[in-house]
């Protein structure tokens, strides 16, 4: 790289962005003395980065695996809901190289005995205040303990100030997220970093991307993809001024090249040719490692599975979309029925042909009431309590695979047969469509009723490419579940 210099990477689903990250970080340090700031908008984001740093380390000059020094700026600053990741076993092992964790291990029982002595102070002082005259000479000497202990805190507040400085400028890597590396505690340092790599940099506003560049920093990576979901942003007049467009998309707007990832490892081929065809101009392509092309071509799922309709859609023209008021969301239930049923048929013929089999499905949707439904029949079902299933809505998923993903699409309107109101709401968003449909691994199976999609310009490809591939099945009637769904699996199931 030279000197002052900005790069993009676009990194299409499956292609290995984190992969590709660890990479260039190996790559930086083969300099000695250099210093690299990582960040990203999430929590999940960095601490996978953090993970792949501690569990695989970085590369030497000769691809020999190194043991990388790094350390997690932020690690407990986290909303509630993502509190329970720092209790799992992962986040165990990650919390030891978090700078707060460092640190009080240094000063723990420094603290903790002067905050006792502090408790024993006040306590002493409340009682003897009953009596202030009395007690005049010892609640002076309390005082003088007091204002003693006052000052050992402050010089420890100190001292680990000085040592968190120590371990930042010591530590060549230092990974946090966005909104972190404002943090004071990191800005007062004046650290100076010669490379930031921001991963997920199509997933923040702007703004949010500006935020490390209080450091000094000479070179700017940015890797996201911008074909994928963006930023959450719900004030319409924001978006009407493009505040959820990111850095990222901006400078690609201005003509900035970009370095286009293009191998893909995650998904079998007839996945992959749709996602490379529609939303990637035909760029992308399958690994020709061969550990890719062992664990595809020869996968147990194909046992069972017609590897040629691996990726079908499934289309049921008389179910009908139903608003729940409290949520102010769409579910489907004729939808959830035939899911369960394809789902069921999968297990079935896995448990009959394998005694051992461990297979992670996922249930994808754009609705939060259809979330809600799929969870409530899930646990309903006792063949099912065992079995891997995530069952949540798309933008969640974004980032995450699975080997077999069902995805209900839920809107339908079939009052008298009228399909004139085709809005599909915000499955209009290609972005929205391109992560669903990418998180698979060996098998996609789309249901919803093409009528209300086909007049979308992607949708409607979608559509066309599933009829050019024979893959895409009618149904009718719920009595004709079953026999409709043989016809992705092998001819003797």
């Amino acid at each position: 790289m030279k000197k002052n210099e900005l790069i993009l990477i676009q990194g299409p689903p499956g292609t290995g962005k984190t992969h590709t990250i660890l990479g260039l970080i190996s790559l930086f340090m083969l300099n000695p003395n250099t210093r690299i700031l990582v960040c990203a908008q999430s929590n999940t984001a960095i601490d996978e980065i953090c993970f792949r740093l501690l569990n695989k380390g970085l590369y030497d000059e000769r691809l020999n695996n190194i043991k990388s020094n790094f350390i997690r700026f932020g690690y407990t600053d986290r909303k509630d809901k993502e509190k329970k990741y720092l209790d799992t076993k992962r986040g165990k092992m990650l919390e030891k190289y978090s700078l707060e964790y460092l640190t009080d291990c240094k000063f723990k029982e420094k603290l903790e005995n002067s905050n006792i002595e502090k408790e024993q102070i006040m306590k002493e002082t409340n009682l003897l205040l009953k009596d202030k005259i009395k007690n005049a000479e010892r609640l002076k000497i309390l005082d003088n303990k007091k204002q003693t202990l006052l000052k050992a805190l402050s010089q420890n507040k100190y001292e680990k100030q000085n040592y968190e400085y120590y371990l930042l400028s010591k530590t060549p890597i230092l990974c946090t997220t966005l909104n972190n590396a404002g943090n004071e505690r990191l800005k007062k340092n004046k650290l100076t970093y010669d490379y930031l790599i921001i991963d997920e940099a199509c997933q923040c506003v702007e703004p949010s991307s500006l935020i490390p560049l209080c450091h000094g920093i000479k070179n700017l990576i940015l890797v996201g993809d911008h074909k994928q979901l963006p930023a959450t942003v719900f004030y319409p007049k924001a978006k009407s001024i493009l505040y959820n467009r990111s850095l990222f998309e901006r400078l690609i707007d201005n003509n900035i090249p970009r370095h286009i990832l293009t191998i893909q490892y995650r998904m079998q081929t007839n996945i992959r040719k749709f996602i490379s065809d529609l939303f990637y101009e035909n760029k992308l392509e399958d690994s020709h490692d061969s550990n890719y092309i062992e664990k595809m071509n020869k996968n147990l799922i194909y046992s069972i599975l017609d590897i040629n309709k691996n990726f079908s859609f499934f289309d049921i023209n008389f179910s009908e979309e139903i608003i729940d008021e409290k949520m102010k969301s769409y579910y489907n239930w004729t939808e959830i029925d035939f899911v369960f049923c394809l789902m069921r048929k999968i297990n079935y013929c896995l448990k009959k042909r394998f005694k051992q089999y461990e297979y992670k499905y996922a249930v994808i949707t754009p609705y939060q009431a259809q979330v809600k439904k799929f969870k409530d029949e899930k646990y309903k079902c006792d063949e099912f309590r065992d079995i891997d299933i995530a069952i949540n809505t798309v933008d969640s998923f974004q980032g995450q695979e699975r080997d077999i993903v069902l995805f209900s699409t839920v809107r339908s309107n079939n009052k008298n047969n009228n399909l004139n109101n085709d809005a599909i709401g915000f499955l209009s968003d290609f972005r929205r469509m391109n992560v669903a449909l990418s998180r698979a691994k060996f098998g996609c199976f789309i249901v919803g009723n093409s009528q209300k999609f086909k007049s979308d310009r992607y949708w409607g490809k979608l559509i066309d490419f599933c009829k050019d591939k024979k893959c895409f099945f009618d149904v009718n009637s719920k009595d004709k579940f079953n026999n409709v769904i043989k016809n992705v699996f092998l001819d003797k199931y």
